[in-house]
């Protein structure tokens, strides 16, 4: 779909949007076959793994991520604390973090046509581009930093008020058991980074 979208959006307006796509994975050979059979690779390119690509947001102007399916995204998280206005597609736990017209811009994963309209709104609007990746920021910063999600991690697996009645491993929902890992992960790249910043 993001390729899709991309390459749509070339074909009908200016100027060209040019999409890095960051990461590997098992269709990392479908897609360069893909990109070199339409000859598109001027307007994509496959960045493969690149170590702490969050210090590299800032060179962006649209985050784009147009899962079918997902978690929690951490990725979407760098995204929004860098200010980078976003659109994504409203799979899984996206909609947590997005809401659209608010602080960004989400769509079915299959609407294509959506996802172009979207690059549009924001290539044409530099203000509203600004504004909706301050306002993920904002949120960001306000509900999904380090110390938020640890507080939120601790407040569903210990006794609320001292009471007991606290929840277990076995008992929070599939959503939680996400959440906890994600938190998991945010303190240990926290822990990381302040290690290399140490050494």
């Amino acid at each position: 779909t993001a390729i899709d979208a991309v390459t749509r959006y070339n074909e009908i307006h200016l100027p060209r949007v040019f999409y890095c796509i960051i990461g590997e994975g098992e269709l990392r050979a479908r897609l360069d076959e893909y990109l070199t059979r339409r000859r598109i690779r001027e307007q994509i390119a496959l960045s493969g793994f690149v170590p702490d690509a969050g210090r590299y947001l800032g060179a962006f102007d649209i985050f784009f991520l147009p899962s079918k399916k997902e978690g929690f995204p951490y990725a979407l998280l760098e995204a929004g604390s860098a200010g980078i206005a976003s659109i994504a597609s409203n799979a899984g736990g996206i909609p947590e973090i997005v809401t659209s017209g608010e602080n960004g811009i989400t769509k079915h994963p299959d609407d294509t046509e959506g996802f172009v309209d979207a690059l549009y709104e924001y290539t044409k609007d530099r203000e509203r581009r600004a504004h909706f990746g301050n306002a993920l920021r904002a949120r960001v910063i306000g509900e999904f930093s380090l110390e938020q999600m640890v507080m939120k991690t601790v407040a569903l697996y210990l006794p609320a008020s001292g009471r007991g009645g606290g929840q277990t491993m076995q008992g929070a929902s599939h959503s939680q058991h996400v959440f906890l890992r994600h938190a998991l992960m945010l303190a240990i790249a926290e822990t990381m980074h302040q290690r290399a910043a140490e050494a």
